[in-house]
């Protein structure tokens, strides 16, 4: 944390800086870094892997995140996680955030990891409050370490020569995200975050409120698949009159399809 500038130095003026700690937009856009750091650590198998492909891994970090990509800016928890978790959920497969693929680790995890790192595990408010500036720093000083690692090899790399794997599509046009300059602004970004991560109190609450909107969206889920189940649940004694007909059993899903098992044979029917 030493080697870091200043959170003044960084935001320019005293009035800045009271205008960046009353806001809670940079609280929102924490969480929607910390989501999206979390994905790249799992889809390369922790910062060791990262590191060792770090243009791919920062690729990645960068293409999924809106807020280091275009400096997007949230204004509820709602909105960063319904950004975040529909983004991850449709790239799952793709290789549009990485060459390797999308990160295919379900959404509810990675929530669940920035819930970690913002809730702290210490015991007591002040040992909470510590744990919590360290698991934060050091997810965004995994981040800093995959970019500084990435400007070198870009460095080393005649331009020219380059594949297409930083190119990225945005509302200017097509920028290479893994040129020096625009990692330079990136990592510059980054830092931004640990230093305002440190001089602010993190808010315990937000890690008990992803919880809960994680399982909201489950229960939600459950009803849906309850409610599709039902539709297609037939009262075993209907048409009793015709002998002829097999009566349903049960209903039963595999691999996504559903099948209604009856007396005679299994059905599929979606």
């Amino acid at each position: 944390l030493l080697a870091l500038p200043s959170l003044q130095s960084l935001v320019g003026s005293k009035a800045s800086l009271a205008a960046t700690n009353s806001s809670s937009i940079l609280q929102f856009n924490l969480v929607e870094l910390l989501y999206n750091i979390c994905l790249t650590l799992r889809l390369y198998y922790g910062v060791d892997n990262a590191l060792a492909s770090s243009q791919d891994a920062v690729f990645t970090l960068i293409s999924s995140s809106d807020v280091l990509r275009q400096d997007a800016r949230f204004t509820s928890l709602e909105e960063v996680l319904t950004t975040c978790t529909a983004s991850s959920t449709k790239n799952a497969f793709s290789t549009k955030c990485s060459i390797a693929g999308g990160c295919n680790t379900h959404w509810t995890i990675l929530a669940e990891d920035v819930a970690l790192l913002l809730d702290g595990n210490g015991e007591g408010t002040d040992n909470q409050h510590r744990c919590r500036r360290r698991y934060v720093a050091r997810a965004l000083f995994e981040a800093i370490d995959i970019c500084k690692s990435a400007t070198k090899s870009a460095k080393k790399q005649n331009t020219h020569k380059r594949s297409n794997i930083g190119k990225i599509k945005d509302d200017d046009g097509d920028k290479d995200v893994t040129d020096v300059k625009e990692l330079r602004k990136i990592r510059k970004k980054l830092e931004f975050y640990v230093s305002w991560s440190q001089e602010v109190e993190l808010e315990g609450k937000i890690a008990t409120e992803i919880r809960s909107w994680i399982q909201d969206w489950e229960l939600k889920k459950n009803d849906e698949d309850d409610d599709r189940l039902e539709t297609l649940r037939l009262p075993t004694n209907a048409d009793t009159n015709n002998k002829d007909r097999p009566r349903i059993e049960q209903v039963q899903e595999s691999n996504g399809d559903v099948f209604l098992l009856t007396e005679r044979s299994s059905r599929r029917i979606a």
